[in-house]
């Protein structure tokens, strides 16, 4: 009869067991679900870009302040800067690494319009008719004309860049012995845009400077996502020939001479000032 007691307590004694290993697999998988949790979070800095209808993309430096541009909302959405780091794998290609890493990262979802410009608040790169200062830019700049156009020049000062900044197929004799990359601009034209014979690059090219514009969805995704892939790797490796004839700023250079072709503007894309300030801001 004092067999029965001790053998209640051993089956007591493993189903305590049996309880404490569910309950430590089941504490398991609830602390790796929410480590993977934790994980995606973390990595998720920027909202899902299709559910805004406009987004600012700009590469700015460690030490370089935007506080203006949180000063948009409501207009804008800006994520907080504390933890918030995008950086990119190789530090090339100044803004141009920025830009396409972007359009890589959320291909295809993208918003309706997305504008890309400099960190800084004000600067000469913004046209006249806006002054110096990028929120006045940005805060008259009129969506239906880059709906429209697909893709519009922040700037339409012609100088510099129009009505030619360079020849690809007839680099001056200067430019030769230098060694400038306009003596060798057909051959990275041809790298970049994936053409493969000499008659499809451009004799002439220009635009207004300097790497700030805004685009539509529409004309981003004109594009297939590996054009984009392709040029991020020429900008920030396939640019880097072994003789060092291309630095980070040559590298921004001719996507700065290229963004209006890549969104599908004429090689010679110079919009005669008083039109385009009418068009892009409303000056009439």
């Amino acid at each position: 009869m004092l067999l029965q007691p001790r053998l209640s307590q051993f089956w007591r004694l493993i189903l305590l067991c049996c309880l404490a290993i569910l309950f430590l697999v089941f504490l398991g998988r609830e602390t790796i679900r929410h480590l993977r949790i934790q994980q995606v979070r973390s990595l998720n800095t920027v909202p899902r870009p299709e559910h805004v209808e406009k987004a600012l993309v700009m590469g700015k430096m460690a030490g370089e302040r935007v506080k203006w541009a949180h000063e948009l909302r409501p207009d804008a959405s800006v994520p907080p800067e504390p933890g918030y780091l995008l950086t990119l794998p190789i530090q090339r290609a100044r803004e141009a690494g920025v830009y396409l890493s972007f359009i890589v990262d959320h291909y295809p979802n993208f918003p309706a319009y997305t504008v890309f410009l400099h960190a800084s608040d004000h600067h000469w790169h913004n046209d006249d008719s806006q002054g110096p200062f990028t929120p006045a830019t940005l805060a008259n700049l009129r969506l239906d004309t880059v709906e429209r156009e697909g893709y519009v020049n922040l700037r339409c000062n012609q100088n510099p860049g129009c009505p030619v900044s360079i020849n690809p197929l007839s680099p001056t004799q200067t430019d030769i012995e230098t060694g400038d990359p306009r003596s060798f601009f057909a051959d990275m034209y041809q790298e970049v845009l994936n053409v493969s014979t000499r008659e499809q690059v451009p004799e002439h090219l220009g635009a207004a400077c300097c790497s700030q514009f805004a685009v539509s969805r529409e004309r981003i995704l004109a594009r297939p996502w590996e054009d984009y892939v392709r040029m991020r790797d020429w900008a920030l490796r396939g640019s880097d020939y072994e003789d060092g004839r291309m630095n980070s700023y040559g590298v921004g250079w001719v996507f700065e001479s290229l963004w209006h072709v890549i969104f599908g503007k004429e090689a010679v894309f110079c919009p005669e000032e008083g039109k385009c300030r009418c068009d892009v801001y409303g000056v009439c």
